[in-house]
């Protein structure tokens, strides 16, 4: 079994940049490369 460590909880939340994160409309979070939403395609507002 591996270890895990007590401060992290989320691996993912520590591999990626979660400031770059965008939320669209629709209330989903997109990556801050994607230019539209991956759920409902709206694109990006750029005033974020």
């Amino acid at each position: 079994m591996a270890e895990v460590k007590k401060e992290s909880k989320c691996q993912i939340c520590d591999s990626y940049n979660m400031k770059g994160m965008w939320q669209c409309e629709c209330g989903v979070m997109n990556v801050s490369k994607n230019m539209k939403c991956w759920k409902c395609s709206l694109p990006r507002k750029q005033d974020e």
